[in-house]
Parts: C-alpha cells; structure tokens; sequence
C-alpha cells in the first residue's frame, strides 16, 4: 500500500461532483489506488443530512491541480451501476411511499466535469 500524501487544500479542483455516498467513495478509490490524492468534499453533510445533497451541489471530488486531467481520464468511463437491479413493483412501491410521506427520494448517480479545461476550483481561486 502507497501513502499519498495530502496537498495544500487551496490547490484542490473539483474533477466531478457525485449524488450519493457510494459514488463519491467509488470514484475516491479509483483515483487513490492510481496514486492521485481524492477528496470527497461535503461528504459528512450528505451522509447525515442527504436530503441537502443536491442544494449543496453534490459530494465534490477533490484532486489536486496539477493532476486534474490524470484524475477526468481515469474517471472518464465510471459509471457505477447497481449489482442487481431491484423489481420494478419494489421500486414503485418505494417512491410511492416516499411521495405519500412527502420525502424526497435520495439523489444519486455521479457526473464528471464537462470541460477538462475549466475545472472548478475550491478555496481562494488560485
């Protein structure tokens, strides 16, 4: 195992932004096991407040500047998917149980950054 030692947080650039816990760990563990530094921004506020996922913008994945195009390329092809897709009846069961309640279904899903160019950028602007 290689220690990646973490950068100054003013370098940081947001390389995509994932709606659900596991996305963002997922896309941090695929840039980690490649030795680039992840960060999942936001990620403590999504896990105990979800419902404030989509109003903050989604669970950032933070890299250091220098390796941002290293970090889209590798994420270029992730897609995550469910390891089996749930039956139809227990899905709408499930939304229509949440829309009775008046509980917003938990977002998901996770979206890389559209031009490499124009990373976002965290921090002072830098």
């Amino acid at each position: 195992m290689t220690h990646i030692e973490s950068p100054d947080t003013a370098d940081l650039v947001a390389v995509g932004h994932a709606y659900g816990q596991m996305e963002a760990q997922m896309a941090c563990a695929m840039l980690e096991s490649a030795g680039i530094f992840a960060h999942p921004q936001t990620r403590q506020t999504a896990s105990v407040a979800w419902h404030y996922t989509v109003a903050l913008g989604g669970i950032a994945v933070l890299v250091p500047r220098s390796r941002a195009h290293d970090a889209l390329a590798i994420l270029a092809d992730f897609k995550p998917e469910r390891s089996r897709p749930l039956p139809f009846w227990l899905v709408l069961l499930g939304v229509l149980t949440l829309l009775w309640a008046a509980i917003p279904l938990p977002p998901s899903g996770y979206f890389a950054a559209r031009r490499p160019d124009r990373v976002a950028t965290t921090g002072d602007g830098r």
